[in-house]
């Protein structure tokens, strides 16, 4: 039944959990590279609204980030605590004004989180891109029953005719246990030692 299962995740280009744990533990070695995996599994954000993100929009007290989707346009999410476990001690003791993610330049860029993607794609020998974590985190979403109306809050999506297209992408399979997709996609979180 398990590999059933596996072989019917990996046709509809999402990740199973043992996948997941893979990469989180090729990924330990570099806590940038980990993070924004994390970032874009466990939030479902686009490489774009990723690389924008800024130390301000995110508040560690009130558990909280920004997602920023055209100018002042954004929505607001929780964060789940690994990943926020890792931004407090990202932002530490930095400006305001920068941006999370560094690169070259002040921001890191887009290509850059493609490359990463895909060179631990190699690694693993199973394809890894923005849209297969967004559909990987959709699919634990629907196994949790989430409503099409919260997942369109979570994603920040403008119509149901979206959600439904990406929906209708994951008909099947659907697992029969249902559990927290946070402590899901991360129950590996504290068995790493970073």
């Amino acid at each position: 039944m398990k590999n059933k299962i596996t072989n019917n995740l990996t046709k509809i280009n999402i990740l199973n959990k043992e996948q997941i744990n893979k990469t989180m533990i090729l990924l330990k070695r570099n806590f940038n590279h980990l993070l924004i995996f994390k970032m874009l599994l466990g939030l479902g954000i686009t490489v774009k609204e990723l690389i924008n993100l800024k130390i301000k929009d995110i508040d560690i007290i009130e558990n909280k980030i920004k997602i920023y989707k055209r100018n002042y346009l954004y929505r607001s999410m929780y964060i789940p605590l690994p990943i926020l476990a890792d931004l407090r001690t990202l932002i530490c003791h930095r400006n305001q004004e920068e941006f999370l993610l560094k690169g070259r330049g002040e921001k890191i860029h887009e290509r850059t989180v493609q490359k990463i993607l895909k060179e631990a794609s190699k690694k693993q020998g199973y394809k890894l891109s923005p849209k297969i974590l967004k559909n990987t985190l959709l699919f634990f979403l629907i196994e949790a029953n989430w409503s099409v109306q919260e997942i369109i809050n979570f994603f920040g999506l403008s119509s149901k005719r979206t959600t439904l297209t990406l929906l209708k992408e994951m008909e099947q399979p659907i697992l029969k246990a249902r559990s927290n997709v946070f402590d899901t996609l991360f129950q590996i979180h504290n068995n790493l030692k970073i």
